[in-house]
């Protein structure tokens, strides 16, 4: 883990895919494609608290590692499983699919941290991907053909240090971060990022 406890952590070892600002409205461009931040947590009512904060996409390919782990330390406010399908979330289910990350199964797990504010880590299933544990909650399991589940821990949520564990994929996936807006945060070498990712 990066020794900084000012630097937000990558929640996934994988490739970084995209990053950039959400945009007013809660929009933010993926790979070209807009996608709605309401959509992708399962909760539009929530999604304008993420104007002008950042979006973090990280893809994970079968031979990675497949834990996601807590960005910073903080208590987990809530969690919600959105139902969905299992495309692949490879570069050809990007091109193909519209609206990819928002018509897959996925997990929004929300933090109140100590140094970031509100961050939402949301792990979107994948084809192959069979299910999604989490470690804080041994209930909250995805699965095709399973009920959406919104969890709301409140003040008694579980706290996670930073680099925690708060979920497995059963295989290759996505993760996306968002963060709300910070005075002062930003991704550094954001050029260089841009430049790498083409």
């Amino acid at each position: 883990l990066d020794t900084d406890v000012d630097a937000l952590l990558s929640p996934a070892d994988g490739r970084l895919e995209d990053l950039g600002t959400i945009e007013r409205g809660a929009k933010l461009l993926v790979k070209g494609r807009e996608y709605d931040v309401g959509e992708l947590l399962g909760d539009r009512q929530s999604a304008t608290r993420f104007d002008g904060g950042l979006f973090a996409v990280v893809y994970l390919s079968p031979r990675d590692y497949h834990r996601v782990h807590a960005p910073a330390s903080g208590r987990v406010s809530s969690a919600r499983y959105v139902a969905g399908t299992l495309y692949p979330v490879n570069a050809i289910g990007l091109q193909h699919v519209p609206n990819l990350f928002a018509v897959n199964e996925r997990v929004a797990i929300h933090q109140e941290t100590d140094r970031f504010g509100e961050i939402v880590s949301v792990m979107v299933g994948a084809i192959v991907v069979g299910r999604i544990g989490i470690a804080f909650d041994a209930e909250l399991v995805t699965n095709i053909g399973k009920p959406a589940i919104a969890r709301d821990y409140g003040p008694s949520g579980p706290r996670l240090e930073r680099g925690a564990e708060l979920g497995t994929f059963h295989i290759g996936s996505t993760v996306v971060l968002f963060t709300t807006r910070m005075a002062g945060l930003r991704f550094e070498n954001m050029a260089a990022a841009e430049r790498l990712l083409g």
